[in-house]
Order: structure tokens, then C-alpha cells, then sequence
């Protein structure tokens, strides 16, 4: 019994990521129609910070790479501040892959910000593109498998 609680907590997880997921897929798909208004980049550079991953004798630390862009831009009078590119930003182990987007937001340049229309503080610069939302998917279906096939497994009982 209770292995078949550990396999059933590996199938909450996955759910969740499911869930997250897809409720991140839908928000990149609405930003597509959201109403537009101009901006202008602020700042733009690669952050590094460390990401430690695995326990124990496994225990690894690797350098990760953001692009961290800053930009503003005004809804009926109202300036705004943002930093989101996308949704499904994520780290990478590359920085050439943060260094790619710093280098199509470089500072001062003007942008088409995409803001939702009931809560103007949100707000994006590329509408539509999933890149990092595809790992909870991955994830959470490797999860939510591994999951299904402990807790039906009769070796569990």
C-alpha cells in the first residue's frame, strides 16, 4: 500500500504539470488577439545564475542563461512596465540562446507590445510562442504514466 501512495503522488504531480500546462498554452494562444499599443525596450542582457540538480552524490550544480529584457509602454495614458517576452520562458544551459533574444531586444529599440485587455499590466512582446511550455507536458505525462502504471501494478498490492 504504500508504494502505490508514492506512485499516486508521481500522478498528482504529472496532473498538475498537465494542468499548468495547458492553462499556459491557452494564455500564449489569447495573447495572440489582445489588443496592441507601442513600447520601447528599457534594458536587455544575459543573466546567469547557478541550477543545482540531483541529491546527493548526484548533486550537480550547472550555469543557466536568461535574457532579461525590460520594456514600457502606455495603455490610455498609463505607462506600464513589463519583462515578459513570452510565455514559456525558461532558463537554458545556453547562453547563446539567451544571448539570441537580448540581441533582437536591444535597448531603446521600439516594439509592438500585445497587453491584456482587462488587466493592462500584463504583457508580451511574442504572442503564441510555447517554448518552455512544452516541458510540463513532457513531464507531467511522464509523471502521470509512471503514476498510472504503479499504482495498477499488482507487484504494488
Amino acid at each position: 500500500m504504500r508504494k502505490k501512495g508514492v506512485f499516486l503522488i508521481f500522478a498528482i504531480i504529472g496532473i498538475g504539470a498537465l494542468i499548468w500546462g495547458t492553462t499556459s498554452y491557452k494564455k500564449a494562444q489569447e495573447a495572440k488577439g489582445w489588443p496592441t499599443t507601442e513600447g520601447k525596450i528599457i534594458s536587455s542582457e544575459v543573466d546567469s545564475h547557478w541550477s543545482r540538480t540531483g541529491t546527493g552524490t548526484n548533486r550537480r550544480s550547472k550555469m543557466m542563461y536568461d535574457a532579461k529584457v525590460v520594456f514600457e509602454y502606455s495603455v490610455e495614458g498609463r505607462v506600464y512596465t513589463s519583462n515578459k517576452v513570452s510565455f514559456g520562458e525558461y532558463s537554458s544551459s545556453s547562453r547563446r540562446s539567451a544571448q539570441k533574444v537580448v540581441e533582437k531586444y536591444p535597448p531603446n529599440k521600439d516594439v509592438i507590445v500585445f497587453f491584456d485587455p482587462v488587466n493592462p499590466e500584463m504583457a508580451i512582446l511574442e504572442p503564441g510562442k510555447i517554448g518552455g511550455i512544452v516541458i510540463p507536458f513532457v513531464a507531467g505525462g511522464m509523471f502521470l504514466l509512471v503514476g498510472i502504471v504503479g499504482v495498477m501494478s499488482k507487484k504494488n498490492t
